[in-house]
Protein backbone atom coordinates (compact mmCIF):
# COMPACT_ATOMS: atom_id res chain seq x y z
CA UNK A 1 0.00 0.00 0.00
CA UNK A 2 0.86 3.43 -0.78
CA UNK A 3 2.17 5.61 2.49
CA UNK A 4 1.68 9.37 1.80
CA UNK A 5 3.10 11.18 4.58
CA UNK A 6 1.95 15.18 5.36
CA UNK A 7 3.57 17.60 6.61
CA UNK A 8 3.41 21.33 8.70
CA UNK A 9 4.19 23.37 11.25
CA UNK A 10 0.87 22.49 12.97
CA UNK A 11 -1.91 19.98 12.03
CA UNK A 12 -5.66 19.36 13.29
CA UNK A 13 -7.16 19.94 15.04
CA UNK A 14 -5.52 23.79 15.04
CA UNK A 15 -7.17 25.65 13.66
CA UNK A 16 -6.02 27.23 10.26
CA UNK A 17 -6.46 27.37 6.31
CA UNK A 18 -3.11 24.50 6.10
CA UNK A 19 -4.47 22.64 8.92
CA UNK A 20 -8.24 22.21 7.72
CA UNK A 21 -6.43 21.38 3.95
CA UNK A 22 -4.61 18.43 5.38
CA UNK A 23 -7.42 17.01 7.14
CA UNK A 24 -9.36 16.85 4.22
CA UNK A 25 -6.91 15.54 2.10
CA UNK A 26 -5.66 12.85 4.42
CA UNK A 27 -9.43 11.67 4.90
CA UNK A 28 -9.96 11.74 1.15
CA UNK A 29 -6.26 9.80 0.86
CA UNK A 30 -7.43 7.19 3.21
CA UNK A 31 -10.84 6.88 1.24
CA UNK A 32 -8.89 6.32 -1.79
CA UNK A 33 -7.12 3.27 0.15
CA UNK A 34 -3.41 5.07 1.00
CA UNK A 35 -2.02 4.40 4.24
CA UNK A 36 -1.69 8.67 5.54
CA UNK A 37 0.33 9.76 8.34
CA UNK A 38 0.90 13.64 9.36
CA UNK A 39 3.40 14.78 10.28
CA UNK A 40 3.39 18.18 12.57
CA UNK A 41 4.66 20.08 15.39
CA UNK A 42 0.84 20.31 17.45
CA UNK A 43 -2.38 18.30 17.05
CA UNK A 44 -4.29 15.42 17.37
CA UNK A 45 -5.62 12.15 16.29
CA UNK A 46 -8.57 12.59 14.37
CA UNK A 47 -9.74 9.63 11.97
CA UNK A 48 -8.88 6.30 13.18
CA UNK A 49 -7.54 5.57 9.87
CA UNK A 50 -4.68 8.50 9.83
CA UNK A 51 -1.84 8.37 12.05
CA UNK A 52 -0.84 11.25 13.50
CA UNK A 53 2.94 11.75 14.42
CA UNK A 54 3.52 14.89 16.62
CA UNK A 55 7.11 16.03 16.77
CA UNK A 56 7.17 19.53 18.55
CA UNK A 57 10.40 20.65 17.17
CA UNK A 58 8.70 20.58 13.50
CA UNK A 59 6.52 23.28 14.99
CA UNK A 60 7.01 27.16 14.81
CA UNK A 61 6.81 27.94 18.71
CA UNK A 62 9.05 25.38 20.22
CA UNK A 63 11.81 26.94 22.51
CA UNK A 64 14.53 25.75 19.97
CA UNK A 65 13.01 27.22 16.82
CA UNK A 66 11.86 30.18 18.20
CA UNK A 67 15.70 30.54 19.70
CA UNK A 68 16.93 29.66 16.77
CA UNK A 69 15.08 31.83 14.57
CA UNK A 70 15.90 35.17 16.57
CA UNK A 71 19.32 34.56 15.39
CA UNK A 72 18.36 34.01 12.08
CA UNK A 73 16.21 37.22 11.58
CA UNK A 74 19.18 38.86 12.79
CA UNK A 75 20.96 37.35 9.94
CA UNK A 76 22.99 35.16 12.65
CA UNK A 77 23.23 31.10 11.32
CA UNK A 78 24.99 30.00 14.28
CA UNK A 79 25.85 26.28 16.07
CA UNK A 80 22.45 26.21 17.16
CA UNK A 81 21.32 26.14 13.86
CA UNK A 82 23.33 23.55 12.72
CA UNK A 83 22.74 21.58 15.94
CA UNK A 84 18.86 22.01 15.33
CA UNK A 85 18.86 21.11 11.51
CA UNK A 86 21.11 17.79 12.21
CA UNK A 87 18.31 16.62 14.84
CA UNK A 88 15.30 17.43 12.74
CA UNK A 89 17.45 15.37 9.15
CA UNK A 90 17.74 12.40 11.49
CA UNK A 91 14.43 12.41 12.68
CA UNK A 92 12.48 13.11 9.67
CA UNK A 93 15.16 10.29 8.04
CA UNK A 94 13.65 7.97 10.64
CA UNK A 95 9.74 8.87 10.32
CA UNK A 96 9.69 8.84 6.19
CA UNK A 97 11.86 5.35 6.12
CA UNK A 98 8.58 4.13 4.76
CA UNK A 99 7.20 6.77 3.01
CA UNK A 100 6.30 6.99 -0.50
CA UNK A 101 5.05 10.19 -1.13
CA UNK A 102 5.83 13.18 1.22
CA UNK A 103 3.41 16.59 0.87
CA UNK A 104 5.52 19.23 3.14
CA UNK A 105 2.70 22.61 3.20
CA UNK A 106 4.81 26.02 3.25
CA UNK A 107 8.05 23.92 4.34
CA UNK A 108 9.65 25.39 0.88
CA UNK A 109 8.77 28.45 1.39
CA UNK A 110 8.22 29.82 4.76
CA UNK A 111 10.60 30.88 7.52
CA UNK A 112 8.75 30.00 10.36
CA UNK A 113 11.25 27.25 10.81
CA UNK A 114 14.15 27.10 8.64
CA UNK A 115 15.92 24.41 10.37
CA UNK A 116 13.12 22.46 9.38
CA UNK A 117 13.44 23.64 6.10
CA UNK A 118 17.34 23.04 6.00
CA UNK A 119 16.74 19.25 6.85
CA UNK A 120 13.97 18.41 4.33
CA UNK A 121 16.33 20.08 1.60
CA UNK A 122 19.29 17.57 2.91
CA UNK A 123 16.83 14.74 2.37
CA UNK A 124 15.53 15.92 -1.08
CA UNK A 125 18.99 16.12 -2.26
CA UNK A 126 19.48 12.73 -1.45
CA UNK A 127 17.14 11.79 -3.71
CA UNK A 128 16.10 7.87 -3.97
CA UNK A 129 12.55 6.63 -4.85
CA UNK A 130 10.17 8.85 -2.40
CA UNK A 131 8.22 11.73 -4.38
CA UNK A 132 8.60 14.98 -2.64
CA UNK A 133 5.43 17.78 -3.37
CA UNK A 134 5.95 21.43 -2.10
CA UNK A 135 1.96 22.77 -1.20
CA UNK A 136 2.43 26.43 -0.77
CA UNK A 137 0.35 29.00 0.71
CA UNK A 138 2.75 31.64 1.82
CA UNK A 139 5.72 32.69 0.42
CA UNK A 140 7.75 34.81 2.89
CA UNK A 141 9.88 36.93 0.23
CA UNK A 142 6.27 38.05 -1.14
CA UNK A 143 5.35 39.49 1.97
CA UNK A 144 6.61 43.08 3.36
CA UNK A 145 6.09 41.92 6.82
CA UNK A 146 9.10 39.75 6.48
CA UNK A 147 11.64 41.74 4.60
CA UNK A 148 13.89 42.55 7.76
CA UNK A 149 13.79 38.68 8.74
CA UNK A 150 15.17 37.48 4.99
CA UNK A 151 19.00 37.90 4.22
CA UNK A 152 21.35 36.42 1.72
CA UNK A 153 22.56 33.12 1.55
CA UNK A 154 21.84 30.27 3.25
CA UNK A 155 19.61 28.90 4.65
CA UNK A 156 16.99 31.80 3.25
CA UNK A 157 18.04 31.25 -0.42
CA UNK A 158 16.62 27.80 0.14
CA UNK A 159 12.94 29.64 0.42
CA UNK A 160 13.65 31.38 -3.25
CA UNK A 161 14.75 28.90 -5.27
CA UNK A 162 13.15 25.47 -6.86
CA UNK A 163 14.44 22.51 -5.41
CA UNK A 164 15.68 20.07 -7.36
CA UNK A 165 13.84 16.19 -6.95
CA UNK A 166 10.75 18.35 -5.70
CA UNK A 167 7.63 19.24 -7.59
CA UNK A 168 5.36 21.68 -6.95
CA UNK A 169 4.24 25.82 -7.89
CA UNK A 170 7.15 27.20 -9.25
CA UNK A 171 9.28 24.01 -10.76
CA UNK A 172 9.76 24.81 -14.73
CA UNK A 173 10.33 21.51 -16.73
CA UNK A 174 13.89 20.88 -17.23
CA UNK A 175 15.23 22.20 -13.74
CA UNK A 176 15.70 18.63 -12.71
CA UNK A 177 16.73 15.36 -14.30
CA UNK A 178 14.85 13.32 -11.72
CA UNK A 179 11.57 11.86 -11.82
CA UNK A 180 8.73 14.13 -10.81
CA UNK A 181 5.31 14.91 -10.63
CA UNK A 182 3.28 18.21 -10.38
CA UNK A 183 0.20 19.17 -8.22
CA UNK A 184 -1.78 22.65 -7.57
CA UNK A 185 -3.31 23.62 -4.24
CA UNK A 186 -6.21 25.01 -4.53
CA UNK A 187 -5.84 27.15 -1.84
CA UNK A 188 -3.35 29.11 -3.97
CA UNK A 189 -3.32 30.98 -7.18
CA UNK A 190 -1.17 29.37 -9.80
CA UNK A 191 2.53 30.34 -10.17
CA UNK A 192 2.83 33.09 -12.70
CA UNK A 193 5.79 31.44 -14.59
CA UNK A 194 3.99 28.30 -15.04
CA UNK A 195 1.33 27.30 -18.01
CA UNK A 196 0.43 24.20 -16.55
CA UNK A 197 -3.11 22.61 -16.10
CA UNK A 198 -4.48 21.76 -12.47
CA UNK A 199 -3.86 17.79 -12.51
CA UNK A 200 -5.82 15.82 -9.63
CA UNK A 201 -4.40 14.23 -7.37
CA UNK A 202 -5.60 10.57 -7.70
CA UNK A 203 -3.53 11.28 -10.87
CA UNK A 204 -0.22 12.57 -8.40
CA UNK A 205 -0.54 9.79 -6.07
CA UNK A 206 -1.38 6.54 -8.65
CA UNK A 207 2.12 8.14 -10.39
CA UNK A 208 0.96 8.82 -13.85
CA UNK A 209 2.50 11.50 -13.83
CA UNK A 210 6.10 10.21 -13.01
CA UNK A 211 7.68 10.44 -16.11
CA UNK A 212 7.68 14.12 -16.16
CA UNK A 213 10.53 16.54 -15.38
CA UNK A 214 9.69 20.02 -13.11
Amino acid sequence: MTRIAILHFAGPPTVGGVEWTMLQHARLMADAGYAVRIMAGTGKPFDDRVEVVVVPELGSRHPDVLAVKKELDAGRVTPQFDALRDRMTARLRELLADVDILIAHNVFTLHKNLALTAALSQLISDHGSRRYLGWHHDFAWTNPLYRDQLHDGEPWDLLRRPWPNAAGPGRRPGTSSAPSCRAWSPTTRRHPSSGDAWRPWSEVCAGTAAGESG
